[in-house]
């Protein structure tokens, strides 16, 4: 009679497994096709690092004195994989152009190859990955932006290695704009060219 039960219990888990196997296939079809595109929060950075979160832009007191920018997190879904972005929107400075929530995907490089915090560049925490929501068009990315979303960085300075030069630089005061034109210092000097006649 144990036979009987190990056969039933084999075919119990085949069934199990293949049924299992099918639900993520057409999972994988369905969804995988259609991404879905969502806004998750929309938090209020007051100049301290304080945020307000809130499901809509409208529920925020953007008016408050001491506000600075605003963050947009918005999430794709696309089957089992989920990704997040953040657009941000200053308070006080030029407000960015209207986007369409999957237009936040549409991200450039970074403009880093590694970004981190510490107090010299060899002792440095690495905080790429996490910053990657930050990659997208049009943000303005500041000293101010990076203490609010990695708070545990408040006091030390923000690091990067630009893309371009490989180095090591202490991130700008001014901030980066995602996408910007490469400035002058970035460009290659332009090699004379001659013309054997």
């Amino acid at each position: 009679m144990s036979r009987i039960d190990d056969t039933i219990e084999l075919i119990g888990k085949l069934v199990l497994r293949t049924v299992v196997s099918i639900y993520h296939a057409v999972e994988v079809c369905i969804h995988g096709r259609n991404p879905v595109h969502e806004s998750m929060t929309w938090s209020l950075y007051d100049k301290s690092g304080y945020s307000t979160s809130r499901d809509s832009f409208h529920e925020l007191d953007v008016g408050g004195g001491e506000s600075s920018f605003v963050a947009h997190q918005v999430r794709r879904t696309v089957g089992f994989q989920q990704t997040y972005k953040i657009a941000i929107h200053w308070v006080n400075g030029v407000w960015r152009a209207p986007y369409v929530l999957h237009e936040l995907f549409d991200a450039p490089p970074p403009p880093w190859l590694y970004i981190g915090y510490g107090e010299d560049t060899d002792h440095l925490i690495d905080c790429t990955e996490e910053l990657n929501c930050l990659v997208v068009y049009d943000n303005h990315v500041t000293n101010e932006v990076l203490h609010s979303i990695v708070p545990a960085s408040d006091g030390l300075m923000w690091y990067y290695i630009n893309p371009k030069t490989f180095e090591t630089l202490e991130f700008p005061a001014n901030g980066i704009v995602i996408d910007d034109p490469p400035s002058s210092d970035d460009q290659p000097e332009p090699e004379s060219a001659t013309k054997d006649d």
